[in-house]
């Protein structure tokens, strides 16, 4: 008997079909396959977090939110980790970390009164 095992392309398609049917649950199952052969893959990351969105899992949301900003403030897209933070603090407004994160990346990136005013925050 030979055993296969299926590509992270198959996952995405498989994905992106039940996406489409709005089998959520489903999605959401293929596409953190996904992101278990690639943790580094950002955007799968951010598909996941919208999904753990949309099957009420807001823990689980946030974890994926965290996951695709540090993966994009490592790589130099400091904006888009930016905008991934704010994501978690929607959802979680006294989130630490996040507070956190927003206040030095916006530091980073010249937006000094949105710094400002997480570090008050914080």
């Amino acid at each position: 008997m030979v055993m296969r095992t299926n590509t992270i392309e198959q996952h995405v398609v498989r994905g992106s079909h039940q996406l489409e049917k709005g089998s959520f649950r489903k999605a959401l199952d293929e596409f953190l396959a996904v992101v278990q052969r690639d943790p580094d893959d950002a955007r799968t990351w951010l598909r996941v977090a919208e999904l753990y969105g949309r099957v009420g899992d807001g823990r689980s949301s946030v974890q994926a939110y965290r996951n695709a900003a540090a993966i994009h403030a490592r790589k130099g897209f400091q904006r888009h980790a930016l905008a991934l933070y704010k994501n978690v603090l929607a959802l979680v407004p006294d989130d630490l970390d996040a507070l956190r994160n927003v206040a030095e990346l916006s530091s980073h990136l010249g937006l000094l009164s949105d710094a400002t005013l997480q570090y008050e925050s914080l």
